[in-house]
Parts: structure tokens; C-alpha cells; sequence
């Protein structure tokens, strides 16, 4: 299935984090002392610093890495904000407790300890934050990572972050077992599906590099090449599952990118939905309208026509 991309204008960026923080404290959490205050900061002083036309000034204090990796972190939770703040839910509260933890930078986490469960939560939301946007019901209080609730059916979703491609076999391997084991759990009064929700952009080490592009075209061409690129690489590794109930795999792409047409530094992301179920079936048809539903979703999710 092909892929679908959406950028998010920086000027509003500094607005949305504010937005989001507050209404982290909303739910009572304290975040100075954790790595979304240093977000707020280095985001405030870019903004600043872009309409003083002080940026070289800036460079000199906190380097250009440091501060993509603000822009793509800050740019995360601004899009869960968007889909889950309206939403009243212990489950997803309990999560954010979670995810506003660990280093600054991914670069940081320690793939084996408990430094990476930040950030592997932090996909969990921003999973169920993009089908809460397509208007799906979701549903975290259970024995998966997400579960959808689409009228009488249910989707569950296992999500994983490999952290190397060493561990893309593993973290895949793992997921399809687990969405064994919740078909096994459902009522039988569902339709039940499964995804496995794979974040590449660790395994690219996107965390403070830039892809740099001439224009939106061209730029949709160069995340679409690399999504395509390691779907090919590492599809073998869920398109073996024969339990037909699992019907894709969903891949997400996020990264910092510069179009030069416009001379503007911006977070992309990019979700594509791998099939295992054959085209033309209903199950693909089905993957196909969610596939759909998610564009729009992720459309609201990154500000398009907000």
C-alpha cells in the first residue's frame, strides 16, 4: 500500500507545546524537572531567536542536533495532544506519567533498560493518538498496547520500536505472538483483527539528523524511498504470520527535514500500511478504508487546514 506524509509549520510549534505541557499539568503532573522542560526551552529560544534574526547567536549556546531533537520531540507530543487531550482517561494519564521520562535525547537511551520505555509508550500514544484522530474508539485498559473499537470490530495493536536493525526480527517476532495471544482473549461476539505498529525511525537514528529536500514533492519522494526501503528490507519478518487475522503491519516514519524551496526547518511524519492479507479480499479492502481513515487522521494530527 503506499505511504502518505505531513509536515508541521514551525511557526505554530512554540503555541502548541505550551498547549500541551499545560494541559499535562492539567492532569497533575510535574514536568520542570523532566526532559519535556528542556523541549519548552530550546523551542522558546529558537522561536525567539527567528524573530530577533539572532539563530547564528543561538548555534553558539545549544548545538544544531540538540535543538532538531527538541523540534522532533516536541513535535510528538504536540501531535498526541492533538488527538488524545480531549479525551478523560486514566489509562492514557497513567502513560503520560511515563512517557514524560528518560534522557533528553534517544541517542541516550539504553536499549536494554529502562531508559527506552519512555519513548516506547510515547509511540504507543502517538499510535493511539493517530486513530483517535481518524475517529476511532480506543481503548488502552486491556492485555494489548491499543485496542480499536470500530462497531463490531476490534482491532488490536502491538507496538514496537526496534532500536537497531538487529532488533527489528525480534521486536516483530514478539508483536505477532502477542497478537496470537489477544485473539485467544476476545469475545466472540467481534470481528477480530491485528497490527503490528513498527516505529523505523530509531533504526535510522533519526533523532537529531536532517533530511534535507527541495521542495513538498521532493520531499515526499525521499520519506517515501526510505519507508519503502526498509519495508522491503524487513517485511519478510510479519509477511511469514499465517494466522489471518493479522492483516498488516503499520510503519511510521518521523524525522526533521529542511525543504529549500521555502527555506523552512519542519517535523514530517509518515505512516504506511504493509498488507499480509491478499488484495482484493474484504480484509484488504478493510486495511485499505483504515489506511484511508489514518490519512485524515494524521492531517488533523499535524495541523493540515488547522
Amino acid at each position: 500500500m503506499p505511504s502518505f506524509f505531513r509536515t508541521r509549520s514551525f511557526e505554530s510549534l512554540s503555541v502548541e507545546l505550551d498547549q500541551a505541557i499545560a494541559w499535562l499539568s492539567s492532569l497533575g503532573m510535574r514536568f520542570e524537572a523532566t526532559r519535556i522542560a528542556q523541549y519548552q526551552k530550546d523551542i522558546s529560544a529558537l522561536n525567539g531567536a527567528i524573530q530577533a534574526g539572532s539563530v547564528d547567536e543561538l548555534l553558539n549556546r545549544r548545538t544544531f542536533p540538540h535543538l532538531v531533537n527538541s523540534i522532533n520531540e516536541a513535535s510528538e507530543l504536540v501531535f498526541i495532544y492533538r488527538g488524545l487531550g480531549s479525551i478523560q482517561n486514566q489509562d492514557i494519564k497513567e502513560r503520560l506519567a511515563h512517557f514524560i521520562k528518560g534522557p533528553v535525547s534517544s541517542i541516550s537511551e539504553n536499549a536494554d533498560g529502562a531508559s527506552h520505555t519512555p519513548r516506547d509508550i510515547g509511540f504507543e500514544l502517538c499510535v493511539a493518538s493517530l486513530f483517535a484522530l481518524a475517529d476511532y474508539s480506543i481503548d488502552f485498559h486491556g492485555i494489548a498496547d491499543l485496542r480499536i473499537i470500530d462497531d463490531s470490530k476490534v482491532i488490536f495493536i502491538e507496538c514496537k520500536r526496534p532500536s537497531s536493525v538487529n532488533s527489528i526480527q525480534k521486536n516483530v517476532r514478539k508483536a505477532i505472538k502477542q497478537l496470537r495471544k489477544r485473539y485467544l482473549s476476545a469475545a466472540h461476539t467481534h470481528t477480530v483483527f491485528g497490527l503490528a505498529a513498527i516505529s523505523m525511525s530509531k533504526v535510522l537514528k533519526t533523532a537529531d539528523q536532517l533530511l534535507i529536500s527541495g521542495n513538498e514533492l521532493d520531499l515526499n519522494h525521499k520519506m517515501g524511498e526510505l519507508l519503502e526501503r526498509f519495508v522491503r528490507q524487513h517485511e519478510r519478518h510479519w509477511q511469514s504470520e499465517q494466522n489471518s487475522k493479522t492483516i498488516g503491519a503499520l510503519v511510521h516514519l518521523q524525522v526533521c527535514s529542511v525543504i529549500e524551496a521555502y527555506k523552512i526547518l519542519t517535523p514530517s511524519q509518515e505512516f504506511a500500511a504493509n498488507n499480509i492479507v491478499q488484495p482484493g479480499t474484504d480484509d484488504y479492502n478493510y486495511l485499505l478504508g483504515m489506511r484511508n481513515r489514518l490519512q485524515n487522521g494524521l492531517q488533523k494530527g499535524m495541523g493540515v487546514g488547522a
